[in-house]
Parts: structure tokens; sequence; C-alpha cells
């Protein structure tokens, strides 16, 4: 079990949705963000999808280290 303040999970979305649009940002054709979220009695799930570039494969090990960016600023 997870207790994570409102405050971080806000956050965190925040974050998603904006990275999410900056890497769309030069993209052509439509930009989508999706939402997805399913509650129990005891849990939520939040997916969030986009249909941006997606992540290199050389990056994907390092997503969950502090402060890790592709950025180049």
């Amino acid at each position: 079990e997870l207790n994570v303040p409102l405050i971080f999970v806000v956050q965190i979305i925040f974050n998603l949705i904006v990275n999410a649009a900056q890497a769309m940002r030069n993209q052509d054709g439509r930009k989508e963000i999706a939402f997805d979220i399913q509650d129990d009695e005891n849990s939520i799930m939040i997916n969030i999808v986009d249909n941006g570039p997606g992540i290199a494969a050389d990056s994907a090990q390092s997503l969950f280290k502090p402060f890790f960016t592709t950025k180049p600023n």
C-alpha cells in the first residue's frame, strides 16, 4: 500500500501532461492526451496515454532516476 499526499499526485499528473505536450510540440497531425481513471474501494488507477514520439530505448533505463531529462536545457 502506498499512501501519497494528494498534492504529490496532482504534481505528477501535471508534469506528465506538460512533458507530453512539450514532446508533441513539433509533431505533425493530431496531438492527443487521454486519461482513464478506475477506482474500487481501496485504490485508484490512473492511466495517462499520449500519441507523442515515445522514449528512446537508451533513455528508458534512466526514467526513474531523480532529475533525469532528455531536454537540452
